[in-house]
């Protein structure tokens, strides 16, 4: 670290790990502080670091490289420099200006299309401002996500694809959640089966589109978890799975942790996770969710849920519709903690969920997943041209301050 002492700092006492530099007075002035604030000096000053706090003696500096040029050039330079950062300063509050700009209208433009009061005939006119606003407001990588949550929201409250009459109202899918999930509990005589109550609609803060329904987690799903639970660790064995695995939308496999074989033949006691299974972080973070594709046998570790559902519904369908606004705010108010977030499965069980029919599902996953395609690509290519904007500049001031020596020699000519 360097500070340029002012003229009017008055007495002070220097305290240990650090050091005064005072130049001769003909040096005194800005160029040696921009000097040493250098890649080029940096380097020198990195270079003989040692330890674990990484320092330097006062003897290694006596050993460091100092370019002089011509009193008047140092001022040339220094002068040079603060026209070329007040210019820098410019466009940087100019480009951040259009950026917050481009933003806010980005998501003005998105927000139009989930907000409770825009209804069913304006919903076309706001979607086409949007999709003709998108290409020319999206121009950052970061902005992509927006994009996507944008989608998640619109397919949690049935935008994304029409309503087809025709489809089995999500009534009649429900009907047969229940009808399997009684005979689960008459069959296995699982104490976590319980008779629950369908939750209000209301309490969704949305309006459910023709054919949908409301229903509950617990009514939905078998909660398999492990909560306050951790098993022992080994280096290897059965793989464990972890809140760490668990990614918004995905499951990583990193970290990998391990359990014996025979502590995972008592520990997986509460079930066995089914591939299309959910998997649910209660905190730390608090409701991530991704769909089960492990084959192989594997447990589970303590702040993850896996929901299990009691018959035949799109699992893929519920990620997105728990990674969309609608759900992750609701399920924020009902969390508790103040520096982690957690949610138990009390308050998480009564939760509602919006349910559309069985054929609806299937064709919002279709069209999440040929959406989520174009992000990539968009997002891929916003990063290239980053890239290539990044290079593009290196490039250019490599060749202002480096010139090749025939440009010198023109120049001088």
């Amino acid at each position: 670290m360097l500070g340029l002492i002012p003229d009017d700092f008055g007495e002070a006492y220097i305290n240990q790990h650090t050091a005064m530099v005072r130049p001769m007075p003909e040096m005194k002035g800005r160029y040696l502080p921009e000097l040493f604030r250098s890649p080029f000096a940096q380097d020198q000053f990195n270079a003989p670091q040692r330890g674990i706090k990484n320092s330097f003696r006062l003897t290694d500096v006596t050993q460091f490289i100092v370019p002089l040029p011509p009193l008047a050039e140092q001022r040339r330079i220094v002068a040079k420099m603060d026209e070329l950062m007040a210019l820098l300063d410019r466009l940087e509050a100019t480009r951040t200006a259009r950026e917050a700009t481009r933003d806010r209208l980005t998501a003005a433009s998105l927000a139009r299309l989930t907000a409770p009061e825009t209804d069913d005939e304006a919903f076309p006119a706001h979607a086409r401002f949007a999709l003709d606003a998108l290409p020319a407001l999206t121009a950052r990588p970061d902005q992509i996500k927006h994009l996507r949550q944008s989608i998640l929201n619109l397919a949690v409250r049935g935008k994304l694809v029409e309503q087809d009459p025709a489809d089995e109202p999500a009534s009649e899918l429900l009907k047969r959640i229940a009808t399997a999930k009684a005979a689960a509990q008459r069959e296995t005589g699982d104490a976590r089966i319980k008779p629950a109550p369908s939750p209000d609609p209301d309490a969704l803060q949305m309006e459910l589109p023709p054919g949908w329904s409301a229903e509950s987690f617990e009514n939905l799903f078998l909660f398999i978890d492990y909560r306050g639970k951790t098993p022992p660790k080994t280096t290897e064995g059965t793989p464990l799975i972890t809140a760490k695995n668990v990614r918004m939308g995905s499951l990583d496999r990193e970290p990998r942790e391990f359990i014996a074989e025979n502590t995972f033949k008592t520990w997986m006691t509460r079930g066995f996770p089914q591939l299309g299974d959910l998997f649910f972080t209660t905190e730390a973070p608090l409701a991530n969710i991704c769909i089960n594709d492990i084959e192989e046998p594997f447990a589970l570790a303590q702040r993850v849920i896996c929901f299990q559902p009691y018959a035949e519904i799109d699992t893929r369908y519920l990620m997105f519709a728990i990674m969309s606004d609608v759900i992750q705010s609701l399920l924020e108010e009902h969390s508790t903690g103040l520096t982690a977030k957690g949610i138990k499965a009390a308050k998480l069980k009564p939760l509602p969920l919006p349910i559309p029919p069985l054929a609806e599902q299937h064709r919002i996953v279709a069209k999440m997943d040929a959406l989520m395609i174009l992000c990539n690509r968009l997002e891929a290519a916003l990063a290239t041209a980053d890239a290539t904007c990044q290079r593009l500049l290196e490039a250019l001031l490599h060749e202002a301050l480096f010139p090749a020596p025939e440009t010198v020699t023109k120049a001088a000519e």
